[in-house]
């Protein structure tokens, strides 16, 4: 499977235009903070896919769209610390090599 090459594009443009909305949100350990708040909302996500604990009982069948959701917005927080460093050319670049690398075995 192939991504549209203007997924880090958009998520670029996400990152920009909640910067522009919450100014005041952009310190970088407030990146690193939300980073770590929607890895935890992942590890939840999965947690309930996977049916561990009391998950299901709790809050009933889990749906793809949450996962989806949750995903998303770690990748987002990821970008916006490469952003806030000015590497995101940097970070396509080193993502293009390892796939390169994987694409060569």
């Amino acid at each position: 499977m192939h991504l549209d090459d203007k997924t880090f594009t958009n998520l670029l443009i996400i990152c920009q235009a909640l910067d522009a909305k919450f100014p005041h949100g952009a310190d970088i350990f407030q990146h690193v903070s939300r980073l770590c708040e929607e890895s935890g909302e992942l590890a939840s996500a999965v947690n309930h896919l996977e049916g561990m604990g009391v998950k299901r009982r709790k809050h009933g069948q889990p749906q793809y769209d949450n996962l989806i959701k949750e995903i998303q917005d770690v990748m987002r927080c990821a970008v916006g610390i490469a952003m806030h460093y000015g590497v995101e050319r940097e970070v396509v670049a080193a993502i293009a090599r390892s796939a390169e690398g994987v694409e060569r075995k």
